[in-house]
């Protein structure tokens, strides 16, 4: 599990315009689901590579002190302070590589610590060693730290081998394990470019960062949201002219219409995918009715048509009202009334939900 723990934040990180990350191994919930700590490299203050297993001397995949032994010296081979796996791994035809983080000094330093000075975690525990190192390194004036599971004992006691990284270096984050997972579950058709995928990935990691203390959405009904995400989402092309996006209630693929919707931001993406992933969790909605002619939301009137805020038969359901959660508050009227000139969300017989720009 550790290993994918690394390359979901790893992937994490990418999305967000890191360089890469990796996770100390703290973790808590605050009442919204469990978080994890979740260290991001910013671009000037590391590099990624893609190093050949052999030059790395071929540690094995599983053997985790080996990946990070190896790795911290290649990069130190190369100049750097130290290193680590981020274990993606792959064959572009001329053998294996390891996805491989390299820390040029001005982001880390490299110390041996006494063993005793952090709390004698064993050397076979990954998560005490990376709890340990994080821990010492805040109380050192850094940002964190980790391990490069090499020891010695020069005489004076056995010492770990620390990379202490600036705080310049790295931005430290609380990040939703359900944010996280989406990196492993959710899946793309190939027609979709990496360019999009990565902003479906961040966007549904945003929404599902809002939906934390949300107050337009009971417990219940984020509970039932987290749900679908913890489900194997599958995204595909919607071609529909003028549809955002399209899903199915109680289902587990969502079709995005990229040139339609993307043009909009990063805000009504968000709200789009929300909206789809509250239909995933089995909420569905009547189609929105209209103003009659002469009348409008300036002056609601919701027994006859549906204005935003008025609590109704359209804009009261929980997909509508998730979408709150994304734009921040209910202040955001100028926002939220052009959205309901402009976008409804149609649910038809076989109960495909689209949601359709004018």
């Amino acid at each position: 599990m550790s290993d994918v723990l690394f390359r979901r934040v790893n992937d994490y990180a990418s999305v967000n315009g890191f360089v890469g990350g990796f996770t100390n191994f703290h973790q808590a919930d605050y009442g919204c689901g469990l978080v994890r700590g979740t260290l991001l490299l910013r671009p000037r203050f590391a590099q990624g590579r893609d190093v050949l297993a052999s030059e790395m001397g071929n540690p094995a995949n599983a053997d985790w002190g080996a990946r990070f032994r190896a790795a911290n010296d290649y990069a130190y081979r190369n100049g750097f302070v130290g290193g680590f796996p981020n274990f993606h791994q792959a064959d572009y035809g001329n053998g294996l590589v390891y996805g491989t983080m390299l820390l040029p000094a001005t982001a880390a330093e490299g110390r041996d610590v006494s063993a005793a000075v952090l709390g004698n975690p064993p050397a076979n525990d990954i998560g005490a060693r990376f709890r340990a190192a994080n821990d010492y390194a805040v109380l050192s004036g850094f940002a964190t730290g980790f391990p490069n599971f090499h020891q010695a004992d020069h005489g004076q006691g056995l010492v770990y081998g620390t990379i202490l990284l600036k705080h310049a270096a790295v931005e430290v984050r609380d990040v939703l394990d359900d944010a996280l997972s989406i990196f492993s579950t959710f899946t793309f058709d190939n027609g979709v470019t990496a360019a999009q995928r990565a902003t479906l990935l961040e966007r549904h990691c945003f929404a599902i960062h809002r939906s934390c203390g949300c107050t337009n959405i009971t417990a219940q009904e984020r509970q039932n949201l987290l749900t679908a995400y913890r489900r194997g989402i599958s995204h595909g092309i919607e071609t529909r002219p003028n549809v955002n996006a399209s899903a199915t209630i109680n289902g587990s693929r969502i079709l995005v219409n990229f040139n339609v919707l993307f043009p909009q931001g990063a805000n009504e993406i968000a709200q789009t995918l929300v909206h789809e992933m509250m239909h995933c969790g089995g909420y569905t909605h009547p189609n929105r009715r209209d103003a009659p002619t002469g009348q409008s939301c300036a002056n609601p009137n919701p027994a006859v048509f549906d204005c935003p805020f008025d609590n109704g038969q359209y804009y009261g359901t929980v997909p509508l009202r998730a979408e709150l959660c994304i734009a921040g508050n209910q202040s955001d009227h100028l926002r939220l009334l052009e959205k309901a000139t402009n976008e409804r969300c149609v649910v038809d017989a076989d109960g495909t939900c689209s949601l359709h720009v004018d």
